[in-house]
């Protein structure tokens, strides 16, 4: 598990080129509709061989005053908005001018930096928090190109490197499909 770093502000000013194959749409966490929140939870078991439904939904409800969270689905450009989604990415901030912590995200590498570059843009635009010092967080797990590929573009910082969590000396999330990229925060699960 890697803990990554870096300001609001190192995504905001990041220049991604323009991968015209994904459309990411984003929306704050409480918005989603069923359908959404259905593919979510899909998304979620499928990477994680977990239900984890009631976590997602105290993430996507929030479990204080002030707290917001916001999700970004990645889809297929060539597919209409009812297609099955390639990855989708959460964020939270526990109150107004704290740390924006991720995760999950959930897909292919290829769809991790846009999904996170749409997730910074978006929440900060949702929650009118134009601070560009606020700190963002969060844990890549068993991705070490997708880890090498955010230290090159987006400025990020490795603040530190753990072996990954196990149970019973096999990995937690054994019965994923590999598309776990970023942990949900153990404080949530």
């Amino acid at each position: 598990i890697s803990m990554m770093a870096c300001k609001v502000s190192d995504i905001r000013k990041c220049n991604l080129p323009k991968n015209d194959a994904l459309n990411c749409n984003a929306q704050p966490g409480h918005e989603l509709d069923s359908k959404q929140k259905g593919w979510l939870f899909d998304l979620d078991r499928r990477a994680t061989g977990f239900c984890r439904r009631k976590r997602i939904n105290l993430l996507l409800k929030g479990y204080s005053e002030g707290c917001s969270c916001t999700v970004v689905f990645a889809l297929s450009s060539n597919c209409g908005s009812d297609a099955y989604p390639q990855g989708v990415a959460i964020g939270r901030q526990d109150f107004f001018g704290g740390p924006f912590i991720i995760g999950p995200i959930i897909g292919s590498e290829e769809c991790c930096l846009p999904m996170l570059r749409e997730l910074i843009h978006c929440h900060f635009d949702f929650t009118s928090d134009s601070s560009n010092d606020i700190g963002v967080t969060f844990m890549v797990s068993n991705h070490m190109k997708l880890v090498e590929n955010l230290l090159g573009v987006f400025n990020m910082a490795r603040l530190w490197e753990f072996p990954s969590m196990s149970l019973d000396g096999e990995s937690v999330y054994r019965n994923g499909d590999g598309s776990y990229l970023v942990m949900m925060h153990p404080t949530l699960g």
